[in-house]
């Protein structure tokens, strides 16, 4: 199995690792193929140790926003419905009064629903929770 193939079945099966291609022989159509696959980097035989040592510490990037990305989700997947509804508009910069008229809820109610969105985004105000759901893409 070629690099190019392990690539595609670790794809396939919802693998995400910050892979770094080396290839004695790479033709363009490889490297672009393998970037557009997800590889962190695409190095010729025998790379520099400084181009490895590069590599190496993009892809330990990579790997540590994989693993935010990954661990943001699965705290935004544990929010009530009501909890995500609150922090979208926290996000927008809306006051507790401003959300409570919104949904139709008690200000203290949304106090509530706010504190539970910064514990479990792991959020110290709106821009952090702004970010987080920036990142996840679940804004209007």
């Amino acid at each position: 199995m070629s690099g190019l193939e392990l690539q595609d079945v670790l794809n396939a099966h919802g693998i995400k690792l910050p892979l770094i291609f080396l290839s004695g022989h790479g033709r363009v159509e490889t490297v672009v193929d393998t970037l557009k696959s997800g590889a962190v980097t695409f190095l010729s035989k025998p790379p520099s140790l400084d181009k490895l040592k590069e590599a190496i510490e993009n892809a330990l990037k990579h790997a540590k926003e994989i693993d935010e990305q990954k661990e943001d989700f699965r705290n935004w997947q544990s929010l009530t419905s009501k909890e995500k509804e609150v922090a979208r508009l926290v996000s927008e910069g809306l006051l507790n009064k401003q959300i409570a008229d919104e949904l139709g809820i008690a200000e203290r109610t949304v106090q509530t629903h706010r504190t539970m969105v910064y514990r479990k985004l792991d959020a110290k105000n709106n821009i952090e929770v702004y970010k987080i759901l920036s990142k996840l893409k679940v804004l209007s």
